[in-house]
């Protein structure tokens, strides 16, 4: 195996956690930034002939999948909760331009 790609990957995963626990402590700003990052790391990590076994590969890439769907559920359900106060605010905003028309 490759010391190299080992610690690649490592990198990979490791950035894919940090996206993971600023989701949990909502950093959605800093988020996009540590994405791009991994997002280049994947790339690096792709463009290169692999000499570390497939079924090792194919685990780690399980576990970014497994870390990204927990992510999309963080930011769905963050996504969510605006909607909501969005919704309250445009419904607060329609009684009170109905109350100073009445």
């Amino acid at each position: 195996m490759s010391e190299c790609q080992l610690k690649e990957l490592a990198s990979i995963k490791e950035c894919s956690e940090e996206m993971l626990q600023m989701a949990m402590s909502e950093q959605w700003d800093s988020i996009e930034s540590k994405q791009e990052e991994r997002d280049n790391l994947l790339t690096t990590f792709f463009s290169q002939e692999l000499v570390l076994e497939s079924e090792f590969i194919a685990k780690n890439i399980n576990a970014l999948l497994n870390i990204d769907s927990q992510i999309v559920n963080l930011v769905r359900n963050y996504k969510n909760e605006l909607q909501s106060e969005l919704k309250k605010i445009v419904h607060g905003k329609n009684a009170v331009k109905a109350y100073s028309n009445g």
